[in-house]
């Protein structure tokens, strides 16, 4: 079991540990993302969860694989108990925690595991049970050390993922502070908390253009002003990664117009109204600063997320773009003073869902 601080590179590890076992070990390796298993377990919670009560393994390869072929080669080697399961991020599992944890003890004795978790995200019950259960080694990451970090900051000082990763760890290791701050009933109540995507399963959900239809690909010149020129640095990054890859960078931002111009028409008729719709229920109700993005979320990014995140979704994709599943392109910031009007703003975003979608 690794315990480790935020941003101290516990993923990263567990997935090279994936792929050094895929090249060197005759086992199979198989990585359990705890957050999304959380989020497959709340979209049908009855059902799942007696489902996980038999192999909640299976049941997160149900739901994370696609390939039917690959499905059905990892399911073999779990039956046969010749695989390597790797757990990670078990603090992030909120209201499914204690659940998973009896399941890592009953369901995978004999079967090498690796768990990986914040120090603060499992109770010192959990974690003796986990010991006493299935002897579980404690292991922490060794921290960089400043020659290291200078190395990497030296390499990678104008790489934008970089940036955004140290922005992480900062944001994770404050975080982590603030709930070490919380009382017991404070930290109950936020990892109660659940995030949906409504997206999932739901094409009602997807968005609609301005005649009110769902979203289609758009033929001909851009018409929003978003779509007007490219960020060129963000659409190279874009080809690189696409496959099979696109012959000219034109070809990947027409691909992009024919994906989003109908959205972004949509945004940029509604921002204005959702800034003072925003304003009015929030900010003069709850007492909440919110700050604006300057700009509509850029539309490389946009069909990037929508390609990772949507794109074998729904079969009906030669007719809806993925994109159509996208809902942050109008974005803000909320600074919020207290826990209580943190949980309450919240609360009213999800139960008053109506507005919450327009938005």
């Amino acid at each position: 079991m690794v315990l480790a601080p935020a941003g101290t590179g516990k993923t990263f590890s567990v997935r090279q540990l994936v792929y050094l076992t895929q090249q060197q070990s005759s086992l199979v390796p198989i990585c359990i993302v705890v957050h999304r298993l959380a989020n497959f377990i709340r979209r049908e919670p009855h059902e799942a969860l007696r489902v996980c009560e038999h192999s909640f393994v299976e049941f997160y390869l149900r739901q994370d694989v696609v390939k039917p072929s690959q499905l059905e080669f990892l399911l073999q080697a779990l039956r046969m108990r010749h695989v390597l399961v790797a757990v990670d991020g078990i603090d992030e599992a909120s209201d499914f925690k204690h659940e998973i944890v009896q399941w890592i003890s009953s369901q995978l004795r004999g079967i090498r595991t690796v768990v990986t978790s914040r120090p603060e995200g499992l109770s010192a019950q959990n974690l003796e049970h986990m010991q006493k259960s299935q002897g579980f080694l404690l292991v922490d990451i060794k921290p960089l050390s400043p020659e290291q970090q200078r190395a990497i900051e030296l390499q990678l000082q104008d790489n934008l993922y970089y940036k955004n990763l140290l922005a992480f760890s900062g944001i994770r290791t404050r975080h982590d502070q603030l709930y070490c701050s919380m009382d017991e009933d404070d930290r109950c109540v936020i990892e109660q908390l659940q995030s949906f995507d409504q997206m999932k399963k739901n094409p009602d959900m997807r968005q609609r253009n301005l005649a009110g239809q769902v979203l289609g690909y758009h033929v001909g010149e851009a018409r929003s002003k978003a779509l007007q020129v490219a960020n060129e640095p963000l659409l190279r990054e874009l080809a690189a990664k696409l496959r099979p890859a696109p012959a000219t960078m034109d070809e990947v931002w027409e691909r992009i117009v024919k994906s989003t111009d109908q959205l972004y028409q949509v945004a940029e008729f509604v921002q204005q109204p959702i800034k003072e719709w925003l304003e009015r229920a929030l900010c003069q109700e709850f007492g909440v600063r919110m700050e604006f993005a300057p700009k509509l979320k850029d539309p490389v990014r946009v069909f990037e997320k929508a390609e990772d995140d949507y794109k074998t979704e729904f079969a009906d994709g030669d007719l809806v773009p993925p994109t159509a599943c996208v809902m942050d392109i109008v974005r803000c910031r909320v600074y919020v003073g207290s826990l209580k009007t943190k949980i309450a703003l919240l609360n009213k975003l999800i139960h008053d869902r109506g507005c919450l979608w327009c938005v």
